[in-house]
């Protein structure tokens, strides 16, 4: 996925895209692969980022709880603080 289809500056439209690719992803058995995750997934309390972008990591965790167990997802980053909660 390049991230530069999914993003985009206007109100909504981000989180549509990334709805779509998930919805796609769910219709096959896949592995989905997000290199340089923490350019969409945010900490929830940074001050310094837009409303939006705190929308799109909401429906980004949504598309991630909703995933089938055939879907096997990897999320790469380069931040070592950067943490996520795996869901077993």
């Amino acid at each position: 996925m390049r991230y530069e289809k999914v993003v985009n500056r206007y109100l909504g439209e981000t989180a549509k895209r990334i709805q779509e690719v998930f919805q796609y992803a769910r219709l096959r058995q896949c592995v989905l692969f997000f290199d340089e995750f923490d350019a969409l997934a945010k900490e929830r309390e940074d001050r310094q980022e837009s409303g939006d972008i705190k929308r799109v990591l909401n429906s980004l965790l949504l598309e991630v709880d909703r995933l089938p167990s055939y879907v096997f997802l990897v999320a790469a980053t380069t931040i070592l603080t950067f943490s996520i909660v795996a869901r077993l």
